[in-house]
C-alpha cells in the first residue's frame, strides 16, 4: 500500500486535525473503511480510500464518508476491486481496479478505458502515479501505460 498526498504536508496536516471519535461513528465508521488497497489524500481536504468493491472517500470539513460504488453510481463506477488511487488539482479522480481504469471528473463524470477501448496492456490496473509534467503514469501486469490528454502511449 502507498500513501500520498497532492501536497506532501497535506496529509499530515489533514491526520493532525482530525477528530478520532469522527472515524468510529455513523454507518460508514472505521471499521467499513478496513481492507483498504490504496489511501490517497486530496487537496481538497479529504482522503480516499480503495476498497474490495467501491471507493470511499473521508471529508474532514464535514465530518462525512461518501461511498462510491456501482449501486451508489448507477453502474458508472465498476463492482470491481480498486488497487490504486492517484488525484491531481483539476478535481480528477482516478482509480486502477480489476476492469480497467477508471476516471472521475468535477463529481460528476465517469470515464471507463481497458484494453478493449485503449493500449492499456491489461485490464487489471495495480499502480498509478503522476510524474512532474502532470502524466498519470498507469502500472498492470503485462506492462506500462502513460495517459496525458493526448491519449495513451504504451511503454
Amino acid at each position: 500500500m502507498q500513501v500520498e498526498a497532492v501536497d506532501p504536508g497535506q496529509l499530515h496536516h489533514v491526520a493532525a486535525s482530525l477528530d478520532p471519535h469522527s472515524l468510529t461513528r455513523g454507518p460508514f465508521h472505521l471499521d467499513n473503511a478496513l481492507g483498504f488497497a490504496d489511501l490517497v489524500g486530496s487537496s481538497l481536504n479529504s482522503i480516499w480510500l480503495g476498497r474490495d468493491t467501491d471507493v470511499v472517500v473521508y471529508n474532514f470539513s464535514s465530518g462525512s464518508w461518501t461511498t462510491y460504488s456501482s449501486g451508489t453510481t448507477n453502474g458508472k463506477m465498476p463492482r470491481t476491486t480498486v488497487n490504486a488511487i492517484a488525484t491531481n488539482n483539476a478535481r480528477q479522480r482516478w482509480f486502477g481496479t480489476n476492469l480497467g481504469l477508471v476516471k472521475f471528473e468535477n463529481d460528476t463524470s465517469w470515464t471507463i478505458w481497458n484494453s478493449a477501448n485503449s493500449i492499456i496492456p491489461s485490464d487489471t490496473v495495480t499502480a498509478l502515479r503522476f510524474d512532474a509534467s502532470n502524466n498519470l503514469w498507469i502500472g498492470t501486469p503485462q506492462g506500462v501505460a502513460v495517459y496525458n490528454p493526448n491519449g495513451f502511449r504504451y511503454h
